[in-house]
């Protein structure tokens, strides 16, 4: 897997390159306003679904719009029952569960490090994958969770027009098409725990150093 990008205030580099630093935020704690420039967004991690229907028949109508009243609406009929829907939009908020996050990107430039706010520094971590490996590992000596991979982010308005197949891609692998310059690739961890409540984690891991090395940004 090619390098990937971790951009930030150099006092932050500076202790991953030397103490194996590294924080792992949550989901729900990116939507904290006191965040900085290019962190915080308070829709993160949320999604809607629509589907604007002309006329609908409970007992007639077949293909995408029984789909989108099946999946969105909250019609329920009753046995032998029927209702029919003229002019109207369903929509549906999907939300995903918090989870661990590690964030970096793919893309070295100038124009990325501009994005987050106070950032003047950035690590290449050159091997992701024995990376997010080590990682893992010393994660789960505090906390159960499941690695759930590398993603890119996909740039996109957070309200989707319904496809008839599914509930598309998960909230939390998009952002508004604002931050689509920030190149984002995350790393997620679901906690085992379903009911635990979850914050960030600090970590200082010295093992980690050997996969980063100061990136020069020209």
């Amino acid at each position: 897997m090619p390098s990937l990008y971790k951009y930030s205030e150099n006092r932050w580099a500076d202790l991953l390159l030397s103490d194996g630093s590294v924080r792992i935020g949550t989901i729900f704690d990116f939507r904290r306003s006191e965040h900085k420039r290019g962190i915080a967004d308070a829709a993160e991690g949320v999604k809607s679904i629509y589907h604007g229907i002309e006329y609908y028949n409970s007992n007639e109508s077949s293909g995408i719009d029984r789909s989108a009243v099946a999946n969105l609406g909250p019609f329920v009929s009753k046995k032998g029952g029927g209702f029919s829907l003229s002019n109207l939009t369903l929509e549906r908020e999907f939300k995903s569960p918090d989870a661990y996050v590690h964030c970096t990107a793919h893309s070295l430039s100038k124009d990325v490090l501009e994005q987050f706010e106070g950032a003047d520094s950035c690590v290449e971590i050159v091997r992701p994958s024995a990376f997010y490996k080590h990682l893992t590992e010393v994660i789960n000596k505090i906390v159960p969770v499941h690695y759930y991979g590398l993603h890119r982010i996909v740039y996109s308005a957070r309200r989707e027009a319904f496809n008839g197949e599914n509930f598309g891609r998960r909230p939390d692998l998009i952002k508004d098409p604002e931050y689509e310059l920030q190149c984002e690739v995350r790393a997620i961890w679901m906690p085992r725990s379903k009911c635990k409540l979850i914050a960030p984690i600090n970590i200082h891991e010295k093992a980690l150093v050997k996969f980063c090395r100061k990136a020069e940004l020209l």
